[in-house]
């Protein structure tokens, strides 16, 4: 292993014109003092670090790890990038975040498939947003079973109407959700930040207001690259717990805005509840930092891409028909032809071909075609091998992605559909537990102090939690086959295995106390016209519980009843 080499001559001038250049700012300005030296610190870490990491994979080829037995443990050409992900999980997110970042949302503008990956991602896990439905229960002594209803009613009339301008007027809730949503998945992390703003809206009688905070504006300031607490601009005590952000007061890559000073903004505010929060999915223990887990895959999007292009290169070369003329070396109209010839600025020969040209070739006695050839059968085979390795690692499969679903069978697809729905749960969890809860949580509180419910402050503060019970349910989820799945749904509502009201809300996306209270009202409506909702299933489409042969009958019978009626 080599040693880290001495410091040059130019290397020692420059560090003691730092230091007299420090110990004149030591005497007018310490704290621009202060930031000389914590950024030249960092240079010099990070310098160092290169090279002591570069050190430890410096082994010949033949160099092994001690003779175990597992391939594992040995060491070689080829295991030597294998090395890399053995480090602190935040510090090699801190090396190589960045470049990640950078490629994912490039993919995202420019692969389709990657494009198609996260704009479903969006579809299934916030959709039209995941809605919020109170649920204040009464407490004995305390809470009436009048005040839990009013106390419902009220907050989620006012949060139906706060949630069009949560992040103002043209950013509703729905919108931060889907937002959220496409940040983690491109970037690894999405930043919310709840504050207030002053209005004169009747419409909506609280002052919260949310902000979707770019990633790349949360970074490290230069002062504190040495600070271990501080990572990618998020700063943490001794145990872990986050307790503040950095946040660059523009985008970094912003060219009319080249502000480069960093705001602190703590994660709580004086009251306890959370003022900025980061939604990723942590995967390691001591990490801090979420990262695109599509890096995995870009590679083979990248691949597809160049392969695309040589094929496409190939075919227009083939197009090309161009052909070689008959001449002889001693007729001079033939050597003329056969020596015109372009030259670049180096005196190569330019080299190129064109549909329908004849080259004069001397001393040739046959006319010779061009035919260029190539795998013309392999590119779909090897477009579709890239693409599921890409879907693998991102979790999904390569119909999901791209939405092609040709030549599967309905158990393909249903397997497909729940392979793919573990994921959405999980992702819509984070959502609902990062976010959405202390959104709620806030929320609740400025209803609470601004007397839009009439609660008793001393008993809120002292149990908050009694009134912020709160339901979140999430978009509706589509059915691959409405009949067998209802039929299997009243089935198990039957047994008992499953609430009725679950599955209202996971067919409706709504709360079921709305769609019940929906039910009621349009019964109440039809009754009076004599129309019962019960036989309307009767009357052609899908009778409640039928089957695919029993809709495919009640279609038919539909069918031949609008022909009699048209005769």
């Amino acid at each position: 292993m080599s040693r880290v080499p001495k410091p040059s001559l130019m290397s020692r001038i420059r560090a003691t014109l730092s230091s007299v250049v420090d110990g004149y700012y030591d005497i007018s300005d310490p704290k621009e003092a202060f930031r000389r030296r914590n950024a030249r610190m960092s240079a010099e870490f990070m310098t160092r670090r290169h090279q002591v990491r570069m050190q430890s994979i410096e082994f010949k080829d033949d160099d092994r790890g001690g003779g175990s037995g597992y391939e594992s443990a040995e060491r070689g050409r080829l295991d030597a990038t294998w090395l890399y992900g053995n480090r602190h999980p935040d510090s090699a997110l801190e090396e190589g975040l960045d470049e990640m970042r950078a490629k994912a949302n490039s993919a995202y503008k420019n692969h389709e498939l990657f494009a198609g990956h996260v704009i479903r991602r969006v579809q299934r896990v916030a959709g039209t947003g995941i809605m919020i439905a109170p649920q204040i229960k009464p407490v004995p002594g305390r809470i009436t079973d009048d005040q839990a209803t009013e106390w419902n009613t009220v907050l989620r009339d006012v949060c139906e109407r706060w949630s069009h301008k949560a992040g103002g007027p043209q950013l509703p809730l729905y919108m931060i959700q889907r937002m959220v949503v496409r940040h983690v998945e491109k970037d690894g992390t999405a930043f919310v930040q709840f504050g207030d703003v002053e209005h004169n809206d009747p419409r909506i009688p609280i002052t919260l207001r949310l902000k979707v905070i770019h990633p790349q504006r949360v970074d490290t300031p230069d002062e504190f690259a040495m600070d271990p607490n501080v990572r990618k601009g998020i700063r943490t005590n001794s145990d872990g717990e986050v307790l503040g952000y950095y946040v660059r007061v523009a985008h970094p890559e912003d060219v009319k805005d080249f502000r480069m000073n960093y705001e602190y903004v703590p994660a709580f505010f004086d009251n306890g509840l959370p003022r900025m929060v980061q939604v990723c999915e942590l995967d390691e223990a001591d990490q801090r930092i979420g990262y695109p887990h599509g890096q995995v895959g870009l590679r083979r999007f990248k691949n597809i891409d160049e392969y695309g292009v040589a094929e496409m290169e190939r075919n227009i070369v083939a197009s090309c028909v161009a052909g070689f003329a008959v001449g002889s070396a001693s007729d001079p109209a033939d050597m003329a032809a056969a020596n015109t010839v372009g030259y670049d600025g180096a005196g190569r020969a330019i080299e190129d071909i064109a549909p329908l040209r004849f080259d004069y070739v001397p001393n040739a006695d046959d006319i010779k075609f061009s035919n260029p050839t190539g795998p013309t059968g392999t590119y779909a085979a090897f477009v579709e091998h890239e693409a599921r390795l890409a879907a693998c690692g991102l979790g999904t499969s390569l119909e999901m992605m791209s939405g092609d679903w040709r030549d599967l069978s309905y158990q393909a697809g249903k397997l497909i559909w729940i392979d793919g729905q573990g994921p959405i749960d999980s992702s819509q969890l984070d959502l609902i537990e990062l976010l959405l809860i202390p959104l709620w949580q806030n929320f609740v509180n400025r209803c609470a102090t601004s007397g839009v419910i009439d609660v008793s402050m001393s008993s809120f503060r002292r149990e908050p939690h009694i009134y912020e019970r709160v339901k979140f349910v999430p978009p509706k989820r589509p059915s691959i086959d409405p009949a067998r799945e209802r039929s299997a749904a009243h089935a198990d509502i039957a047994a008992g295995i499953i609430v009725h009201g679950d599955e209202v809300e996971q067919m409706n996306g709504r709360p079921k106390e709305d769609v019940y209270t929906d039910i009621a009202a349009n019964n109440k409506q039809l009754e009076p016209l004599g129309i019962d909702i019960r036989t309307l299933g009767a009357k052609g489409g899908t009778p409640l519980g039928g089957t695919n042969e029993t809709a495919a009958a009640g279609g038919k019978g539909r069918n031949k009843r609008e022909q009699v009626g048209a005769a």
